[in-house]
């Protein structure tokens, strides 16, 4: 018959194990800091500006020539998508959606869901020099009164998306202290049960 041991943790947890419950406890806890890792790492490596290389990538146009369509300068555009991946202006976020109409606010922000909009026949306008494929629009540019508001608009999207980052990356810190509590823990109870085996019966 299998002898049970029973440990309080500092995490305020207790522990109920056996012998053999050592190698399980402790492969589980590997895989949740795997885990638990694997979902940091997908955000570290969806950071905004590697949005903003791969929008500039898709469009087919060098950081020049996006700078120009946007009305923004060359050297921002290469801060933010070169080495320096210095953090974006909002302004220049709204220049992108604006000039853009049919890139996702919401996935240029946050990363999530599809980068395009899918747009309807006849559902939108083009309002800049350059179409979203990147040529000359050969249609005439139309203005109307609701332009201001579709800026403020899309001004409203970013803020409500840059909120829900800031969100999910709290979420995020919390769940990596979580981690850290539960490998304590873990630690511990694998020294407890270390110190078990060890001593003579």
């Amino acid at each position: 018959m299998a002898q049970f041991t029973r440990q309080s943790l500092s995490c305020g947890y207790s522990v109920l194990y056996t012998a053999q419950t050592y190698g399980s406890c402790r492969q589980s806890g590997i895989i949740l800091w795997r885990q638990i890792q694997k979902n940091i790492a997908i955000v570290e490596q969806n950071t905004i500006n590697q949005r903003l290389k791969f929008l500039v990538d898709q469009l087919g146009l060098s950081s020049r020539a996006f700078s120009e369509i946007i009305g923004e300068s060359p050297t921002n555009t290469h801060n933010y998508i070169g080495t320096r991946q210095a953090e974006p202006r909002a302004s220049y976020l709204i220049n992108v959606l604006s000039h853009f109409s049919n890139v996702s606010p919401g996935w240029l922000m946050t990363g999530e869901g599809e980068p395009f909009i899918v747009e309807t026949q006849g559902s939108t306008t083009q309002t800049g020099k350059f179409n979203q494929a990147g040529t000359r629009n050969k249609q005439t540019n139309t203005v109307n009164k609701g332009s201001s508001q579709a800026t403020s608009g899309q001004e409203t999207q970013l803020n409500a998306a840059l909120e829900s980052a800031n969100k999910e990356i709290a979420l995020l810190r919390e769940q990596l202290a979580m981690k850290d509590q539960l490998i304590a823990a873990k630690e511990e109870m694998l020294s407890l049960l270390r110190s078990q085996f060890n001593r003579p019966n």
